[in-house]
């Protein structure tokens, strides 16, 4: 037993290949599978990539999303921008029940992303691959992200593919992955962000051997290199094969050239411009303040620090690697503190920096001797030996329990699996098709479309696709949604949405107060969660 024990915690921090991976994928699938232990999702979402999934099995490919094709663009723009993913759900989901299946594949997901994470360390020689590897399982905010029955897996993985086949200038490779990644995921352009980051630290690298006099020169060369260098060098070419690859991932593809408005919304007017000081949008596009952002990633933020200093002081011995990372965790830093939904990106890519940064001091550590120097060590320093290590004994192991049975409460106060099942049920058998319903919540549509593709709905997957649409009916809808409107309900119901049957949370009381005391509507349906309104044609 002894013996076993010793040869799996050799094969774990030496990392032989395949052992190396598969430990660190059981490790991980464990970690992923404890969160996901639970019958809830906490995010709505989770409920729409399980019905596309389910859809896309059954040959439906919902190029005009008619569902949302009434009051939002994506009746004319629609675009599956996680079509692959999706396609990647449908055994998960076929072979289990969807719920079930969707999380089996999350975990899965999870796991191969923080194996993919440890293969391009070994690749590029890094040591303690498997520490860096295993600290991601404990940063709280990056773990709760990738439990998220969503495609934030999907897209680091591709990333970390694109940013080997960038350090080892595989554009063949690089072209494959960046058409792909359009299929399976909306943040695709960050493909051609970390080639246009690689490829200019690379060449002021480069320059930077070509000094002449004076300041300016003495960094970037005089200029007749500088333009050589540029259009002479790997590097645009690995720019201009990206961009190809992108654009023909945009154009071969099934939603085309719809897909062009979509992106335009998604990646512009949601990822970039956002709406948030005018709208009510998703909670993942609020900023994240940095005295928030420390605490939740002190593991993380133990080792940034550390590395800068490390970078700062072995400035010569770092190469346009460790400079790339540093620049796209910078990157990415400012996206969290604009929209926390970024921390997935910020915390692997400031481990990856943390990783290539910490190299040149780590590369001749060995574990082995830094074990025999301990029993010198601690009776030279007793005192001080015993003091640390019973805080790094104490500390470390109950920060991490703290954030992973955090993590795991979130999912067992999340949205249970048959939310919403009867009264969608009721609106599926009671109502005529391709009506609409009018929902108390732009985020309540995943989980009504789950269970009801039956009817049309006003506003889902984000409000920014209804706002950009139709502002006016926009406003007429949020102000039946929180009370405000109560006078001209029945005009606004029949003219402005079609007769729609009403759908309300029982949680939007002012709206039911409206709805209760408007002679125009009656009450046709209330469970404990629910409560579903129509016109009393007797009136």
């Amino acid at each position: 037993m002894k013996n076993n024990l010793k040869k799996f915690v050799t094969i774990f921090t030496t990392g032989n290949f395949p052992y190396g991976l598969m430990a660190i994928f059981i490790v991980a699938f464990g970690v992923f599978f404890y969160i996901q232990y639970t019958p809830a999702f906490p995010d709505p979402d989770s409920f729409y990539h399980m019905k596309m999934s389910l859809l896309i099995r059954d040959g439906n490919l919902a190029q005009n999303f008619p569902w949302l094709s009434d009051y939002t663009i994506l009746g004319e723009a629609y675009t599956d921008q996680h079509f692959l993913y999706h396609v990647f759900l449908i055994p998960f989901v076929s072979i289990f029940e969807p719920a079930i299946g969707i999380k089996i594949a999350t975990v899965f997901l999870g796991a191969m992303l923080i194996t993919v994470f440890y293969w391009l360390l070994k690749k590029e020689k890094i040591r303690f691959a498997w520490g860096y590897s295993i600290l991601l399982l404990f940063v709280e905010p990056f773990t709760f992200r990738i439990s998220l029955a969503k495609a934030p897996s999907v897209s680091l993985i591709f990333l970390l593919v694109i940013l080997w086949c960038l350090f080892n200038y595989r554009s063949k490779f690089l072209f494959i992955a960046s058409a792909i990644f359009v299929w399976a995921y909306g943040g695709f352009l960050l493909a051609v962000v970390l080639t246009g980051v690689f490829g200019l630290v690379s060449i002021l690298y480069d320059l930077r051997k070509n000094k002449t006099s004076g300041l300016l020169k003495n960094f970037f060369g005089n200029q007749k290199s500088w333009i050589m260098r540029i259009f002479t060098g790997k590097e645009l070419g690995l720019l201009l094969v990206s961009v190809m690859g992108v654009l023909v991932g945009l154009v071969i593809n099934p939603y085309f050239p719809n897909n062009l408005a979509y992106y335009w919304a998604q990646l512009v007017q949601i990822g970039i411009v956002n709406y948030q000081n005018i709208i009510g949008v998703g909670g993942e596009w609020y900023p994240y303040t940095i005295t928030e952002l420390i605490p939740n990633t002190v593991f993380l933020f133990l080792v940034f620090i550390f590395a800068l200093v490390v970078y700062f002081s072995t400035l010569k011995k770092q190469d346009k690697k460790s400079t790339t990372l540093l620049v796209l965790a910078i990157f990415f830093l400012v996206l969290t503190l604009k929209s926390r939904r970024y921390v997935e990106y910020f915390v692997p890519f400031s481990m990856l920096f943390g990783a290539f940064a910490l190299n040149p001091i780590f590369k001749n550590v060995r574990i082995s001797k830094l074990v025999k120097k301990i029993p010198s060590f601690y009776y030279s320093r007793r005192i001080v030996f015993t003091i640390l290590l019973i805080y790094f004994i104490v500390t470390i192991p109950a920060i991490a329990l703290r954030d992973l049975k955090q993590e795991r409460n979130s999912f067992e106060n999340g949205i249970p699996y048959n939310k919403f099942e009867s009264a969608s049920k009721w609106l599926e058998q009671n109502t005529p098709k391709d009506s609409i319903v009018l929902h108390s919540d732009w985020d309540e549509f995943p989980i009504l479309f789950y269970h009801n593709s039956h009817n049309r709905y006003i506003v889902g997957l984000d409000p920014t696709f209804m706002y950009v649409y139709d502002e006016d009916r926009y406003w007429k809808w949020v102000n039946i949604t929180i009370g405000k409107e109560s006078d001209d309900l029945y005009d606004i119901i029949t003219k402005d949405f079609q007769n729609a049957t009403v759908f309300l949370e029982k949680d939007h009381s002012a709206m039911d107060q409206n709805f209760q005391q408007d002679s125009h509507f009656k009450l046709v349906y209330e469970d404990m969660e629910s409560k579903i309104y129509q016109i009393d044609t007797n009136e």
